[in-house]
């Protein structure tokens, strides 16, 4: 955010309101500027009011002297001194960043001023215009040309104006009494805090969770994962063996949220117009599903050998963890972890088909907003399911031909037309079967693959709502959508 001059009226700043704005943009990622024209116009008015306070005073401290009553001398000689002490209070703000003005554009803003050029103007016949035409050169050059990353406090469209002229986009602006409702007034629903923890994974993923020697980690906490040892000693087809010691080390691949609950914590209402008030605080508490990256201490008793011990690194950890989310007006900052994390090797291989449709239905209902008709199943008529996603516009399609019930596709599409694609399919393991026409199963049968498209091979399940979730845009404000009717495949339109 950048502050113009007139921001608080009159060209005359309000350190204390700036000092706690800036902490509130900070509070929630944003840089608050104030380019160093304006710093100056600022402090050439405070010059001013001092001198016409010295004035002022001037008969009235010599009538106390007259009577012998002590009085302190001024603080200041002239007015440079009020100047100087107030471009080293501005400087000592934290979260203030000053723009130094450059040559080069305090010359352009001269010719601009002198020249009459836009954004240049005329003021009851004076030329004006030079001092905002160089600093806004300036802040522009600090956001590498991305007009659209700043917003302006300011109380008139001379900022508006010079970008027109330059042919430029046109900035974003607000005066202080729409400031708080621009940025501050965030109402936390499960639909926005669903969006914000997704976002946030998104962005931080994948994360490291072993410090190792370094000490050195990402700062993210998942709970405790004890039952990691028994889910690899019971995924381990040898009977002799041991797990000494196992840790998650990473989180690779977000599959799912769900179960969002919301506290709102605080919220002071602003101590008058155009003050921004305090922060306000929410705790968003929710059910995260992660794969990630694990390692075993493991001892193993092969046959014919000594017991041999060694380190396993495996992929593909499925993790289901409880998480609390703190946000302050609306941003994550902290995350911490509400109960153990429950972990599991994912096992792919299945008794019948049906199975695997079971289970894929459970994996894509970790998908936020994605509706689940009542009749999903491998009795569908012609083998589709149509779903919607809540919140998205973005559709859904699996599919499957009835003849071929362990082969699926599913599309993403948007206003009917596909944009993407994954194939995965449940096929019969023969060698699962032992001993002839008498024999036996060793295992169950049936597995799932994937055949093309970004889901991961390890992993053929639970890539499936991973790969959804990443092709949704969280950024964007939710999409309101028709509600599909229960029990019916598909979406029908209302």
């Amino acid at each position: 955010m950048v502050v113009d001059a007139n921001a608080y009226g009159r060209a005359k700043p309000n350190l204390d309101d700036l000092e706690h704005m800036a902490r509130r943009l900070h509070g929630i990622g944003k840089q608050t500027w104030v380019p160093e024209p304006v710093a100056w116009e600022w402090a050439e008015h405070l010059g001013t009011d001092w001198r016409t306070l010295m004035t002022a005073q001037s008969d009235l401290r010599k009538n106390l002297r007259r009577g012998r009553v002590p009085m302190t001398e001024p603080l200041y000689e002239d007015e440079a001194g009020v100047i100087d002490a107030f471009m080293t209070a501005i400087q000592a703000i934290d979260h203030v960043r000053v723009i130094s003005v450059t040559p080069h554009s305090a010359l352009e803003g001269l010719k601009d001023q002198v020249l009459q050029r836009p954004p240049g103007k005329r003021k009851e016949k004076v030329k004006t215009g030079g001092s905002d035409a160089a600093w806004l050169r300036d802040v522009i050059l600090a956001a590498n040309g991305a007009v659209d990353r700043l917003l302006f406090l300011t109380e008139d469209r001379d900022i508006t104006r010079a970008c027109e002229a330059w042919g430029m986009p046109t900035p974003r602006t607000r005066t202080r009494l729409q400031l708080r409702s621009t940025l501050f007034d965030v109402t936390v629903d499960d639909e926005r805090a669903t969006r914000a923890v997704v976002r946030y994974l998104l962005e931080r993923l994948p994360i490291d969770l072993n410090s190792g020697w370094s000490g050195e980690t990402d700062g993210f906490d998942i709970g405790s994962t004890s039952g990691l040892d028994r889910a690899i000693e019971a995924a381990d087809d040898l009977d002799d063996t041991r797990v000494y010691g196992a840790d998650i080390t990473r989180l690779t691949v977000l599959v799912g949220v769900d179960n969002v609950a919301i506290d709102t914590t605080g919220d002071d209402e602003p101590s008058y117009p155009g003050h921004l008030g305090e922060a306000r605080h929410d705790q968003v508490s929710a059910t995260v599903y992660f794969l990630g990256d694990a390692e075993a201490t493991v001892n193993r008793l092969y046959l014919g050998g000594d017991p041999e011990t060694m380190t396993d690194e495996i992929a593909g950890v499925f993790i289901r963890t409880e998480l609390l989310f703190h946000l302050v007006d609306g941003v994550i900052t902290e995350v911490s972890a509400e109960d153990d994390a429950q972990v599991s090797l994912p096992d792919n291989f299945y008794d019948r088909e049906t199975d695997a449709v079971d289970e894929l239905r459970e994996a894509l209902e970790c998908v936020p907003g994605l509706i689940i008709p009542d009749d999903f199943g491998l009795n569908t008529r012609n083998g589709i399911h149509r779903l919607t996603i809540e919140g998205h516009d973005v559709d859904l399609t699996l599919s499957w031909v009835p003849s071929d019930y362990g082969r699926f596709t599913l599309d993403l599409s948007r206003a009917g037309h596909d944009f993407d694609s994954v194939e995965i399919s449940c096929q019969y393991d023969a060698t699962a079967w032992a001993g002839g026409k008498d024999g036996y199963l060793m295992r169950a049968p049936y597995y799932m693959t994937v055949e093309n498209g970004e889901l991961l091979p390890e992993s053929p399940l639970w890539s499936i709502p991973a790969w959804i979730i990443g092709k949704l845009d969280w950024t964007a404000p939710a999409t309101p959508r028709v509600h599909p009717v229960t029990g019916v495949s598909g979406v029908v339109d209302q």
